[in-house]
């Protein structure tokens, strides 16, 4: 009887397992209202099927899916299901951001004053943030900065007219001055008593 308890205790835990993950797979699909955009782009760096919409902040949906076109040339199709209760101008920018724990996020930027609506299954233009070749560029001007300000800074360090060991004397005068006033308001006030 022993036995007979454990397996049955067993099965219940694996029914209850199969259940859990069946309702929170399947059932949130299905009951969870949703309202399907379309996003065409050139470049889906960092999205996959569950990454997240957002919008200033809010997040509203998230990928469902992505599918690539290969004539007349690479292009993705990206699939969204958003908030029902969310309307999407039709002036609205799409652009491809990342997260800093890395991948990606598609973030929907509303226009200041919102006009026409987008029906739902309408397409839109997902727009990368920066390429890998801006910020190659700006890595670049960054290091010639540097390189610059380096060079600059060891001649200044260098250059006996104006160099550090110059500045250094100059502080060294300053308080040999500051001793013997310093020196001399002592003996003064010692005359005072």
């Amino acid at each position: 009887m022993n036995k007979e308890f454990w397996a049955g205790i067993f099965v219940l835990i694996g029914l209850g397992s199969v259940g859990f993950v069946y309702v929170s797979v399947f059932v949130d699909k299905v009951v969870t209202e949703q309202k399907v955009y379309h996003l065409d782009a050139n470049d889906v760096t960092g999205i996959a099927v569950g990454s997240p919409v957002m919008m200033r902040g809010y997040n509203v949906g998230r990928v469902t899916d992505i599918t690539a076109e290969v004539e007349p040339r690479l292009r993705f199709e990206v699939e969204l299901a958003l908030l029902p209760n969310i309307p999407i101008p039709k002036d609205s920018k799409v652009l491809l951001g990342s997260r800093l724990a890395g991948g990606g996020i598609i973030d929907i930027q509303p226009p200041e004053e919102i006009g026409e609506l987008l029906a739902e299954g309408e397409h839109l233009i997902l727009t990368p943030v920066t390429s890998v070749q801006d910020l190659l560029e700006t890595a670049e001007g960054i290091l010639k900065d540097i390189a610059v300000m380096t060079k600059r800074g060891r001649e200044f360090v260098e250059d006996p007219n104006q160099g550090l060991e110059l500045r250094l004397q100059e502080v060294d005068k300053i308080l040999k001055d500051m001793s013997l006033v310093l020196g001399e308001t002592n003996s003064f006030l010692q005359e005072l008593e």
